[in-house]
């Protein structure tokens, strides 16, 4: 557990239930949802000093969606570096669940509002009107 992170509980639908049901298609049984079976360079397996055997650690979350995003050709034309990574996405949906009335703070697992809105901005784009003073002539 990160210091500082707080608890999130969802309420679980019937289509999050379809959700979780394919995350424990590989027949591991771990506490985790995102979950893997971690492998030394040989392809066998291997146990990390983690709170499970079966837990992610923090850069392999990122990597792989970034892989996925390749892999979907989601992004055609799009440089590895143009893609949006998954914190950006994951800042999105901070945003548009702010923007809705909903609980942003709650669903992102923040324990300060601070937090929350350094994720939430940036997003909408701000227009300053300025009147520049010059007056030019009609032709």
């Amino acid at each position: 557990m990160l210091e500082g992170a707080g608890y999130v509980r969802i309420k679980v639908d019937a289509e999050l239930q379809k959700v979780l049901e394919r995350c424990k298609s590989d027949k591991v049984i771990s506490p985790f949802i995102i979950h893997r079976v971690p492998l030394n360079k040989r392809g066998r397996k291997t146990k990390y000093l983690k709170e499970h055997w079966t837990q992610i650690d923090r850069q392999y979350l990122t990597l792989a969606f970034k892989e996925a995003l390749i892999k979907s050709n989601a992004y055609p034309g799009y440089a590895s570096k143009q893609m949006p990574t998954f914190h950006e996405i994951r800042a999105l949906a901070i945003f548009l669940h702010k923007k809705a009335g909903r609980s942003a703070q709650a669903l992102a697992g923040h324990t300060t509002a601070a937090m929350t809105e350094k994720y939430a901005s940036g997003h909408e784009v701000i227009w300053n009107d300025v009147d520049i003073g010059i007056v030019l002539p009609f032709a």
